[in-house]
């Protein structure tokens, strides 16, 4: 499934398609999304309707990130773009801050916490992180230079912070499951 959905994505990178390149957030939308939830589940935060919100904000989060790609692209050399994108910030910081929350009071009351999960926590928070910062740079980018060749770097950004943080995730957090012996 994630390989497909990299490679639906990619099939974009080769085409000079002018126009607000939206395909990979649609995409990071749900798997992000996801990747939230186990990393809530894994700190100990099971209320239903808190996972719901934590979805639901980083899935918000990253549909402003489309209307900022769109504004973008409609008026490039205007900063009407930040407002999404300054936006889709807060709901990030709104969904990942009660996660490092209840991390460290986990961790405060727990004798020992397995290191997979502190990798998990903090090196995700960079990943995401990474996507924000990259989309202000490339959006910043194509307003100075509205000629350049930005979409080819927003998909490449994208594609490889994408596969980075999956893989990531997926090994820190399957690695000592599948390494315990039965």
């Amino acid at each position: 499934m994630l390989f497909r959905s990299q490679a639906f994505t990619g099939l974009f990178i080769g085409f000079d398609f002018d126009g607000p390149r939206i395909m990979h957030y649609i995409e990071y939308s749900i798997s992000s999304s996801l990747m939230l939830i186990v990393l809530a589940v894994n700190t100990g935060i099971l209320e239903v309707y808190t996972l719901v919100g934590f979805f639901g904000l980083f899935f918000g989060m990253n549909m402003l990130g489309v209307c900022a790609e769109f504004i973008s692209y409609l008026a490039p050399s205007k900063l009407w773009w930040m407002i999404p994108h300054f936006s889709g910030w807060v709901l990030y910081l709104l969904a990942y801050v009660p996660v490092i929350e209840q991390y460290e009071r986990g961790r405060r009351c727990s004798v020992a916490v397995p290191d997979f999960l502190t990798a998990a926590i903090y090196l995700e928070l960079v990943f995401f992180s990474m996507f924000g910062l990259a989309q202000t740079a490339l959006l910043w980018w194509r307003m100075v230079e509205p000629l350049a060749n930005v979409s080819y770097y927003t998909d490449l950004t994208s594609i490889t912070l994408s596969i980075v943080a999956k893989t990531f995730l997926a090994w820190v957090l399957l690695g000592p499951v599948l390494s315990v012996k039965a």
